[in-house]
């Protein structure tokens, strides 16, 4: 009898402990893995951002002959697109089908003629690669007035020569050299001898300000 009452007193001191364990709460997760909803902490630092470059970075400064040869691009392309030209050919400031030079520096790569380095702050020289086009371009910043005068001068000079040139080849393109606008506007000084060369002269004087 007294035998039995040690294992009945035994069995229920095992369903206690076993009640207990049930009872108890489980384990935490550990933190290894990272909950899918976890957000990060209000100190965490996001990964650095590199800024997106500003539209103005790449653009050339105001009245500057950089500008102006943008300009004179745009209109220049406008045009070429339309001729049936593509548009990648004006990829990265390229003009097809002419030949460029910045001035004074370019002077020895472009054909001889009366103008001169002399009194050139800066400048543009844009003409028609094919010998079928009178197309001509100069846009020169003088030193001071007194310079862009005699740019001026040198410049009708040029003008006389292609007038001569064109009026014994092409009648059509000898027009468009008749039609040549030449100016001077305080230092800046620019010849145009182009298909539309009031819109040039447009370009020229909206970059030049």
């Amino acid at each position: 009898m007294k035998r039995n009452r040690v294992i009945a007193g035994a069995m229920a001191l095992v369903c206690a402990f076993c009640l207990a364990a049930c009872a108890a709460p489980p384990e935490a997760a550990p933190s290894g893995t990272p909950s899918a909803n976890a957000q990060p902490s209000a100190g965490a630092s996001a990964s650095p951002q590199t800024p997106a470059a500003s539209p103005e970075a790449s653009q050339p400064a105001a009245g500057s002959m950089e500008a102006v040869r943008e300009a004179i691009h745009g209109v220049l392309k406008a045009d070429g697109v339309q001729g049936g030209i593509a548009e990648s050919e004006y990829a990265d400031g390229a003009f097809p089908g002419y030949a460029v030079q910045n001035l004074p520096e370019g002077m020895e790569e472009i054909p001889p003629s009366a103008l001169q380095a002399d009194g050139m702050e800066s400048g543009l020289y844009i003409q028609a690669l094919m010998n079928v086009r009178s197309d001509l371009i100069y846009v020169i910043r003088a030193t001071d007035e007194e310079a862009a005068k005699t740019i001026e001068e040198q410049l009708k000079e040029v003008l006389a020569g292609q007038e001569e040139t064109w009026k014994q080849y092409l009648p059509d393109q000898y027009e468009k050299v008749q039609n040549t606008i030449l100016k001077r506007e305080g230092t800046l000084v620019y010849y145009i001898t182009y298909d539309n060369p009031e819109a040039v002269e447009q370009a020229i004087l909206g970059a030049a300000k």
